[in-house]
C-alpha cells in the first residue's frame, strides 16, 4: 500500500486492533506516521519557510511515496520566513505531480493543515505498540477557582484533606523546554517550535540540569520583571512579553523563563512535593540571576485556609501581580486540564456605557437576539466587546430595545485590563453583570 492509502485506510474507522495490524505490516510508513503524529510538529499554512521545490520540479519521479517524503520535508520546516501563499502554491504543485484521485488530494490537504494525531485515525498508544516512538504529551493546564466546587477541591471523595503548594501566577506566554540527550528545544503551548530563545536553551544545556525532562515555564520580559515599579500591572507585562516573543527578527535576549514545574519521562508519577524539592535544588545550585528563574513559592496550604489565601493574594495584587496558582501536593504532572491545579485571580468590577448593540448573525442560535454589546469603559482606550454573561432573556431585551439602550450604564466583571493587538487598553475576559436602564429594572 502507498503511504497516503494507508492513512486513508486508518482514517476509515478501523478498530485499534486492525489499525495496529496495518501499521505493523507496512513498515515503510513508520517514519511518515512518526512525523504526522508528533504533537510538536505543526504544518499549518501559517508556518512556512523559503520555497525550495527544485528537487521536485527537476525530478522525473512520479512515485507517490517519493512525493510524500518531499511534502513532509517541506511542511516540517516551520521556520519564520516565507508566507502563506508560498505554501499554498507548493501544495498545488504537489497536487499536480501526485495521482489524480480524491484520496491523494485529501492527504495533501490533511498534511498541509494537520494539528494533532487524531486527524490520522491512529493514536500514539497504537503506534508505540508497533515500535514507533512518538511523543504523546502536551502541558498541564489549570482550572479557575470559581469553576471548582469547594467540596471537590478542598477534600477528595474519601474526605482526605488536600494540601496545596502556593505559587505566584506569572502572566507572560507559555514555553516548554524539552531537554533530551543534552540538547534543549523550546515549544509554545500550541506545539510550535521556537528557535528564537537560544540564550535560554543554551542555559539549560550548559548547566547540570537533569536530562529527559520537559521544563514548564512562563516567558516574560526580563527588563520589566526585574525592575518592577509601583503602578505596573500584570497585563502590561503580558502584553510586552507576548509582543517580544512574537517578533521574528528582534533581539529576544531580554526574555527570561520563569520555571514552575517539570515532567520527568523516567519518573512520570513523581508528585508535586518531589518536583518542588527538585526545582529548589536545581535553582539553588544554578542561582537565580540567569535567563531562567524559579517561580516565587509562598509555601503550602492545608485544606482551605481562607486567611492565608486572601493575604497572599493581596500581597501579589497590591504590587500589580496576576494572582496565585494552587497545586495539589500529591498530584503528578498530567498533560491536560486538571482540578489539581487551580488559578486564583480576583475579578474586578468596571462600569461601561453602551455605544452599540451587536445583533446575532443570521443562521446562528442568536438570530433575532443580540450577540454582544460594545461599551466605553473608563481607563480603556478601545471599545470593550462584551458577549458573555448574558441570558437569552437579556439578549431578547437588548435586541428589542437596542436604540433605547444606547448610552445606558452597565456593570462588567473582568480579570483585569489588557492591551490589544493595536496597543490599546481593553478588558481581559469581560463578563456582563447587569444593566442600569429602567427597561431592565422593570423587567
Amino acid at each position: 500500500m502507498k503511504i497516503y492509502e494507508i492513512v486513508v485506510c486508518l482514517r476509515s474507522g478501523t478498530s485499534s486492533k486492525v489499525a495496529l495490524e496495518i501499521v505493523e505490516q507496512n513498515t515503510k510508513c513508520h517514519e511518515t506516521l512518526r512525523f504526522l503524529c508528533n504533537p510538536y510538529i505543526k504544518t499549518g499554512l501559517c508556518h512556512v519557510k523559503a520555497l525550495h521545490e527544485d528537487s521536485l520540479l527537476c525530478s522525473d519521479s512520479q512515485d507517490t511515496d517519493y512525493l510524500v517524503e518531499l511534502l513532509l520535508e517541506y511542511f516540517s520546516s516551520c521556520g519564520p520566513d516565507g508566507n502563506r501563499a508560498e505554501k499554498e502554491d507548493y501544495a498545488k504543485t504537489i497536487y499536480e505531480y501526485g495521482p489524480d484521485d480524491e484520496d491523494w488530494k485529501w492527504f495533501v490537504e490533511l498534511v498541509a493543515t494537520h494539528g494533532n494525531s487524531s486527524a490520522f485515525g491512529v493514536g500514539p498508544q497504537t503506534l508505540r505498540k508497533a515500535g514507533i516512538n512518538v511523543p504523546s504529551f502536551g502541558c498541564q493546564l489549570g482550572v479557575k477557582l470559581q469553576d471548582v466546587g469547594s467540596d471537590s477541591w478542598l477534600c477528595t471523595n474519601g474526605y482526605r484533606q488536600h494540601h496545596w503548594r502556593i505559587t505566584e501566577k506569572i502572566d507572560g506566554t507559555r514555553r516548554l523546554f524539552i531537554k533530551n540527550k543534552g540538547k534543549v528545544e523550546a515549544y509554545s503551548r500550541s506545539g510550535k517550535k521556537d528557535d528564537k530563545l537560544k540564550h535560554i536553551t543554551d542555559w539549560f544545556e550548559s548547566k547540570t540540569i537533569p536530562d529527559n525532562r520537559i521544563y514548564d515555564c512562563e516567558l516574560v520580559d526580563g527588563d520589566m520583571y526585574d525592575n518592577w515599579k509601583e503602578g505596573y500591572q500584570s497585563f502590561e507585562l503580558r502584553a510586552k512579553s507576548i509582543g517580544k516573543a512574537a517578533r521574528k527578527s528582534s533581539d529576544n535576549t531580554s526574555l527570561i523563563a520563569i520555571c514552575f514545574d517539570y515532567y520527568d519521562f523516567e519518573k512520570p508519577h513523581d508528585n508535586t512535593v518531589i518536583r518542588t524539592i527538585e526545582l529548589k535544588r536545581i535553582f539553588r545550585e544554578n542561582q537565580q540571576d540567569g535567563p531562567v528563574r524559579l517561580v516565587k513559592i509562598f509555601g503550602k496550604m492545608d485544606g482551605y485556609e481562607r486567611d492565608k489565601l486572601d493575604s497572599t493574594l493581596k500581597t501579589v495584587l497590591d504590587r500589580g501581580g496576576e494572582g496565585l496558582m494552587l497545586q495539589e501536593l500529591g498530584s503528578s504532572y498530567v498533560f491536560e486540564r486538571t482540578p489539581n491545579l487551580i488559578k486564583v485571580k480576583r475579578l474586578e468590577d468596571y462600569t461601561g456605557k453602551i455605544v452599540k448593540v451587536v445583533p446575532g448573525r443570521i443562521g446562528t442560535r442568536l438570530e433575532n437576539l443580540m450577540s454582544a454589546i460594545l461599551c466605553e469603559v473608563d481607563g480603556c482606550d478601545s471599545m470593550v466587546y462584551v458577549g458573555t454573561g448574558l441570558s437569552d432573556y437579556d439578549r431578547e431585551l437588548f435586541a428589542k430595545y437596542a436604540d433605547e439602550l444606547i448610552g445606558a450604564k452597565v456593570e462588567i466583571e473582568a480579570f483585569s485590563k489588557t492591551i490589544n493587538k493595536d496597543g490599546k487598553t481593553s478588558l481581559c475576559f469581560p463578563v456582563f453583570k447587569r444593566c442600569h436602564h429602567k427597561i431592565f429594572k422593570e423587567s
